[in-house]
C-alpha cells in the first residue's frame, strides 16, 4: 500500500478476543483478550502504578487482585 493510500481499520470484539488490523491485510496487526479488570481495592498494587482498570492481557493477575463482571466470573452447576 502506497503512502498517500487510506486502509480502513477493522475491529472484532469478540466475546473471547479482540483483534484489529486494516482491511485487506492477511492477518489481525493486534489481537488480545477482551477482558477488562478493576481493582478490588485501592492501593493493593503500591508503588507498581496502579491504574482504574486493566485491559487483556494486562488484566490476567491473580483473581484476588481484581473485580471482575458477574458475566466474566466461572460458572459452577450442580445437577
Amino acid at each position: 500500500m502506497c503512502d498517500d493510500e487510506v486502509a480502513a481499520l477493522v475491529v472484532d470484539n469478540g466475546s473471547g478476543m479482540c483483534k484489529a488490523g486494516f482491511a485487506g491485510d492477511d492477518a489481525p496487526r493486534a489481537v488480545f483478550p477482551s477482558i477488562v479488570g478493576r481493582p478490588r481495592h485501592q492501593g493493593v498494587m503500591v508503588g507498581m502504578g496502579q491504574k482504574d482498570s486493566y485491559v487483556g492481557d494486562e488484566a490476567h493477575h491473580p483473581s484476588w487482585v481484581w473485580s471482575l463482571p458477574e458475566s466474566t466470573r466461572p460458572r459452577t452447576t450442580a445437577s
